[in-house]
């Protein structure tokens, strides 16, 4: 028996039951090189796949060193591979860059061409997405030419795919229209030897957005619809699908075909929301506001470039900003809109060039130490030592901005609660306003009363009693009736006067009061109407308006959703007051969803948010009968 075979080569299976400790332990004992190496190399690409950062780069580490010590040339450009496509996942694109770039010098000086070329490939994607067209056109025909040597390669078509796929969009972004025409058409030869409906799908769709940038929408209708019978692309891949509806029904809204064009854009939307594809979500907002603008709806297209607009912060899609910006300028010509996208577009252009100028420093001075230290083994000591600086400097810069994320986001939460308080201000100020209406109209009908009507009784009365002078029995009797059924009435009407005068300072305005309004303007969206139920025992004096107003802002989401989703015919609300804490409850009778199986949307992850702020505790229940919510507050929390 070979040595080879008496050693326990780890492999996946194992790995998920063992720990670190057992694992070092395990590799150890391994006294084949290669078989150690190739155990190493199994263990990084696990924790890779299972999007383990730290045990990854723990075993990626072990996996470059013991490389460089068996002197695997190899091995070690596959890991530095790996560390490439790692950071890539992360969305660190420079340490991705320099890591595909030290991949392929490894390949290239091991003459490994197709490898070399799928590296190239890598680090032209990355230049493209940083917007460094003219970097990323360069590299990606460098790939070509190194690809296109080695046609036998069982990758070749899918990597010339790639390749042409790149260029179209590259110059896409350049506005070369005619050129990205031609390379996503060359890029659609190459997809179909590989008999992918998704990936003709995907470059049917990128010849169409291209048409559409050229305002030919007929041409790009066209593709658009050929992307979209693909297939069964909607089970293939629902993110594609949505891209492609939404795509497609903006071609048919431009070309004034409004034919179920909401309906679309609503449905494309909710895809998006229901797979957490937010860049996808922020592009549908931008073609909504687009659409209601165009039918004169300026309340709706104002709201959905405003959602837009904040998503597109909340996530850092700087470009989508500016339109959603520049959309809000066109609509409402306010100042602090112009002020805001000509900061932002003056930073983004700032921050492109200084990107484009980096990822070109990096290659100079990469194939700089090359040069001079290629013969000396410590000058290569003091490349890698150049690059872990690099790696340690980045990952610094990325701490410095992820607290700088995190305390510009505890500062709007701060500035969001006091728009709340607020908002909250303004809706009792407007009820104020609304019952002081109502009580200066009581207390001229209570006037008009005491004033008017009872001066006429009694005038009336005076008449009576003048000709009271009858010797008449009968007439006597009957003008004494008259007079106390008189009296009477004068008493009623004077009590009735003082009555509507004193209701005028008796209704409290609060939180009551608001929600009762917005239920009244609403209920008729739904059959059955909304029942409300208050407990009398709640003292509302002690909950802080910011609760109050968090609870209105819920019982409005929860409102929307139930009438736009579960197509509700009645809602109950209903508020209790226990000894720790207040519930409120919010039932329809709608058709419900499975929880398990519906991905979360982000209406309901604000309602849980606005819970949370209040540390309150959320309970939801669904079924065919409806849906329920329930909202528990602590009271004790509230008075302290």
């Amino acid at each position: 028996m070979s040595k080879l075979n008496d050693q326990k080569f780890i492999s996946g299976p194992n790995i998920d039951e063992l720990s670190q400790s057992t694992l070092k332990q395990r590799v150890s004992e391994i006294s084949d090189d290669s078989l150690k190496l190739k155990s190493i190399f199994n263990i990084t690409y696990f924790y890779y796949k299972n999007n383990d950062s730290i045990n990854f780069r723990f075993w990626n580490d072990l996996a470059k060193t013991t490389s460089i010590k068996l002197k695997d040339s190899t091995r070690l450009a596959e890991s530095n591979w790996d560390l490439g496509n790692f950071y890539y996942r992360n969305n660190l694109l420079d340490s991705s860059f320099i890591y595909y770039r030290q991949a392929y010098l490894d390949y290239k000086n091991l003459d490994s061409t197709f490898l070399a070329g799928r590296m190239l490939l890598n680090m032209a994607t990355i230049q493209r997405n940083v917007k460094d067209y003219t970097g990323s056109e360069i590299s990606t025909f460098q790939a070509i030419k190194l690809l296109d040597e080695l046609k036998d390669n069982p990758n070749y078509n899918s990597s010339m795919y790639m390749a042409y796929n790149n260029l179209g969009i590259t110059y896409n972004g350049l506005e070369e229209f005619d050129e990205a025409l031609k390379y996503h058409l060359k890029a659609l030869e190459y997809g179909k030897h590989k008999n992918s409906s998704t990936i003709e799908a995907t470059t049917l769709n990128n010849i169409g957005v291209v048409f559409q940038n050229r305002s030919e929408y007929y041409v790009s209708l066209k593709h658009f619809n050929q992307a979209i019978n693909k297939d069964s692309i909607f089970y293939k891949n629902p993110r594609l699908y949505a891209m492609i509806l939404d795509n497609l029904t903006y071609s048919r809204f431009k070309l004034g075909n409004y034919k179920n064009v909401e309906k679309d854009f609503l449905r494309a939307k909710e895809i998006k929301d229901s797979i957490d594809n937010y860049n996808g979500i922020i592009y549908s907002n931008l073609h909504l506001g687009e659409f209601y603008l165009n039918a004169n709806d300026t309340v709706k297209s104002l709201f959905y470039f405003n959602q837009a607009k904040l998503l597109a912060k909340e996530y850092l899609a700087l470009e989508d900003l500016l339109k959603s910006l520049k959309w809000l300028i066109k609509i409402t010509n306010q100042k602090k809109y112009l002020n805001e996208y000509i900061s932002l577009n003056d930073s983004l252009l700032s921050e492109e060039r200084a990107t484009r100028n980096k990822f070109t420093r990096i290659q100079y001075e990469t194939d700089h130490f090359i040069r001079e230290n290629k013969s000396l083994n410590i000058e290569k000591e003091r490349l890698v030592l150049l690059f872990s600086s690099i790696i340690l400097l980045m990952s610094l810069i990325y701490f410095v901005v992820n607290q700088r994320i995190i305390k510009k986001k505890w500062s709007l939460e701060k500035r969001q609660q006091e728009s709340n308080q607020e908002i909250y201000n303004l809706l009792l100020s407007q009820h104020q306003k609304i019952n002081e209406g109502k009580n200066q109209e009581k207390r001229r009908i209570s006037s008009e009363l005491h004033d008017g009507i009872l001066g006429k009784l009694f005038g009336l009365r005076l008449i009576l009693i003048s000709l009271n002078d009858s010797n008449d029995s009968a007439d006597i009797k009957e003008r004494e009736k008259y007079l106390d059924e008189l009296n009477n009435i004068e008493s009623e009407i004077r009590s009735l006067s003082h009555d509507l005068y004193n209701q005028t300072n008796a209704k409290q305005i609060d939180l009551i009061n608001i929600i009762e309004d917005f239920v009244q303007k609403n209920e008729q969206l739904l059959k059955n109407g909304v029942v409300i139920e208050f407990d009398d025992t709640i003292d509302w004096e002690i909950i802080p308006k910011n609760y109050k107003i968090n609870i209105f802002r819920i019982i409005q989401e929860a409102f929307q959703n139930s009438i736009k989703h579960s197509s509700a015919k009645k809602i109950s609300i209903r508020f209790v007051c226990f000894s720790k804490f207040l519930r409120f409850t919010i039932k329809d009778d709608g058709v419900g969803f499975k929880e398990s199986k519906v991905k979360q949307g982000i209406g309901l992850k604000n309602i849980k948010l606005r819970v949370r702020n209040m540390n309150g505790k959320f309970h939801l229940i669904s079924n065919e009968n409806g849906t329920q919510i329930f909202i528990d507050i602590p009271i004790t929390k509230l008075d302290e």
